[in-house]
């Protein structure tokens, strides 16, 4: 249960990335944060060691719906859905997303609710390809609970997330 506490009222970073795909920012980053951060062919990246600690002790591994291991944690959080049920929600990279229904204080275990590719919002998605499409790298930083939602079940929106990627250059 400690560990899914830690999970679910998790901080990322948010005076520095998570991924960093520019090797020297990339370099330092390492440099700077030793054992948290991997160093992988296109990029630094922070894997939460809160939420990869707390999937393995649940049975899982370190990339429970297929991604690639060890990828950025953007964001680890408690949230809710619509109906005020309590959920883990993690982000890894822009895309991989996982929703686990956390265990209860009277037992059993957490259980994952969905997985897969994070959707977003449509009209996003234009302004979205042209970032995609930019050359060079990026970086993106921790997500947080969006402003618009709490982390209380009667706020309008206390479901969505907030992050930043800023493409190189930009």
């Amino acid at each position: 249960m400690r560990l899914q506490a830690a999970c679910m009222t998790a901080q990322m970073p948010q005076g520095r990335a998570v991924y960093e795909g520019d090797p020297a920012a990339a370099a330092a980053l390492m440099a700077a944060w030793p054992g948290e951060y991997r160093l992988g062919p296109e990029g630094a990246a922070r894997t939460d060691a809160r939420w990869t600690a707390f999937w393995a002790t649940a049975g899982g591994t370190a990339a429970p719906w297929g991604g690639s291991p060890g990828s950025a944690t953007t964001f680890c959080h408690e949230r809710y859905t619509p109906a005020g049920r309590r959920r883990l929600v993690v982000v890894e990279g822009l895309l991989s997303a996982a929703v686990v229904e956390p265990a209860g204080w009277a037992g059993g275990r957490p259980r994952v609710v969905w997985e897969g590719v994070a959707d977003r919002d449509w009209a996003d998605r234009p302004a979205l390809a042209v970032i995609a499409n930019l050359p060079g790298p990026y970086t993106i930083r921790g997500g947080i609970p969006d402003p618009a939602g709490s982390t209380t079940a009667a706020d309008n929106n206390p479901s969505t997330t907030t992050s930043r990627r800023r493409p190189a250059g930009v």
